[in-house]
């Protein structure tokens, strides 16, 4: 079958591998998981048996361009590379590979095995992993009938399914007739998720193609079974708001997933005119409910875990001072641990949605341990020390010393607050680094801390231990010896264009290692730098 898709101003004629000769042998779609998506993000891209790439958008079910394949068969996929990671490399069993240009979309050069190792050590690249191996998918299906081959042939296949679907109505032409969307729409709360979210699409698409006539005639058909509000209409979005709000509290499951899912798709339209903060709360509350619900698989604390990490990419700020406040001061103990779960899920899910605003969320976690309070501290004890334990390890600004219960914490600006959580108290600021913290670390005895800004290229050693200056003088660093206030030691080094790395990268590949108490390593991807504190 084939299918004219516009592609920037030019037509193209793509061929659809709907034949068994050209089955799908794989797919995946890339997110904003990392800073290294660039243009193909939101994108799918899809192979074949023979190695043919097919890069495709389903937001607006648009297919974009063909990566043809090889004599050789397919190695490694990579995208990111370049200033804005617009490229797309495929290297090939033989050893040669192709570099293609993702903005552009168009073929920029061939590359041998040394030009493909260079470039891998140069940039940053992330590897596209398709689902689906071609030795499992080919031998087992033939042999059986149903089961575990053919789930996964569902699986795999249900995004492509779905795009060629919203694809028919340009392949046929005029004598197209589109699927009934009140039945599609029905099918929107099927207890299959893979039903569920394939109507979800055809919907979405079917919506988009109606006129404006079209609209206005399912709008009429259908409004007399709405509550409190009439569609369309701009003086009542305030009340669709509000029985949004209502659907997220009721006992009816079907009317909690339909909430979730308008909350995920308006929330900058909704926030307006109801409680934002409010609803993002009812939103936090499914989100880390153990509660089942039959309408499906997928039950609605998924749902409202999606939708939550949605929100939060969207509108950041409203986000993140909601989470500081309920933490704070929330409303109650038990909502106050229903948010410092929360924000362990999203350590572990988006930690880059996180980190312009990791120092206030520190802190915030680190002043719900006041021991003044007693009972709240034993209420979210467990989980803070759990959102502590996640944040030391994803992110290398900060740190923390068992024994002297000293937490580090950087900056964006370049500083690094030190917590003491025997007290969850703020002790004091260090602050000397001109650019963006990159890393921290403490010493094995706790005595030294180490600081790292990539961007100045500068190794900061500071005295951390206890001083008569902080026992007099409460809030001032431990003197520094004949430097005063400003840090023990400053090293200097340089790591070319390591020094551009992203936060993306810097999550991976910077981190301290302390083969003594006074010798430390910093290693930076492959480069390794040591330094005597």
């Amino acid at each position: 079958m084939t299918c004219p898709c516009k592609v920037g101003d030019a037509t193209l004629t793509a061929v659809l591998p709907l034949e068994l000769d050209l089955i799908l042998l794989g797919y995946t779609q890339i997110r904003a998981q990392d800073e290294n998506a660039g243009p193909l993000y939101g994108c799918v891209l899809c192979v074949s048996c023979d190695g043919t790439i097919a890069v495709a958008t389903l937001d607006e079910f648009q297919f974009l361009f063909i990566i043809p394949a090889s004599a050789s068969s397919l190695a490694h996929t990579y995208y990111g590379g370049g200033m804005e990671h617009e490229q797309l490399m495929v290297t090939y069993t033989d050893g040669t590979a192709r570099l293609w240009d993702v903005k552009a979309r168009e073929f920029r050069r061939a590359m041998d095995q040394q030009k493909v190792q260079d470039s891998l050590a140069r940039f940053v690249w992330q590897e596209i992993t398709f689902e689906g191996q071609v030795s499992t998918f080919f031998a087992e299906y033939p042999a059986q009938s149903g089961g575990a081959p053919r789930a996964t042939v569902q699986e795999d296949c249900q995004t492509v399914i779905a795009f060629y679907a919203t694809s028919l109505a340009t392949a046929v032409g005029r004598s197209y007739q589109p699927p009934d969307l009140v039945w599609l729409a029905r099918q929107w709360f099927d207890t299959m998720n893979e039903m569920r979210q394939a109507a979800k699409v055809l919907v979405d698409a079917g919506v988009a193609r109606l006129n404006d006539d079209e609209s206005i005639s399912l709008v009429g058909t259908w409004q007399s079974y709405l509550e409190k509000y009439v569609l369309l209409s701009d003086s009542t979005l305030r009340d669709i708001a509000a029985s949004i709000v209502s659907y997220l509290h009721q006992d009816d499951p079907t009317r909690r997933v339909l909430a979730v899912d308008l909350c995920a798709r308006g929330f900058q339209i909704w926030q307006y005119h109801v409680d934002a903060m409010g609803l993002l709360r009812s939103l936090y509350s499914l989100a880390v409910s153990s509660r089942k619900d039959a309408i499906s698989i997928q039950n609605v604390g998924q749902q409202a875990r999606q939708a939550v990490l949605q929100i939060a990419s969207s509108n950041a700020t409203l986000f993140m001072t909601t989470l500081t406040l309920d933490i704070l001061n929330p409303i109650s103990l038990e909502h106050r641990k229903i948010v410092m779960q929360l924000v362990a899920f999203l350590i572990r899910k988006k930690p880059l949605l996180l980190y312009p605003n990791l120092a206030r969320l520190m802190e915030a976690v680190v002043k719900s341990l006041d021991p003044n309070s007693t009972s709240s501290r034993d209420a979210v004890h467990d989980t803070a020390t759990e959102i502590i334990g996640h944040v030391v390890k994803t992110f290398p600004t900060v740190d923390f010393h068992m024994t002297s219960q000293r937490l580090a914490v950087g900056t964006c600006e370049g500083a690094f607050i030190m917590y003491d959580l025997k007290t969850a108290t703020q002790l004091y600021v260090l602050d000397s680094h001109k650019r963006q913290a990159t890393a921290c670390s403490f010493s094995p005895d706790g005595r030294r801390l180490v600081t790292v800004s990539l961007e100045e290229g500068v190794v900061l050693v500071w005295k951390v231990g206890s001083s008569f200056t902080s026992f007099f003088i409460p809030g001032a660093p431990p003197r520094q010896g004949h430097s005063g206030s400003q840090p023990y030691k400053t090293l200097s080094f340089n790591v070319g264009d390591e020094a551009k790395m992203t936060v993306a990268g810097t999550l991976e590949w910077v981190k301290f290692e302390w083969p003594s108490e006074r010798a430390v390593r910093l290693h930076i991807r492959d480069s390794t730098l040591t330094f005597s504190t």
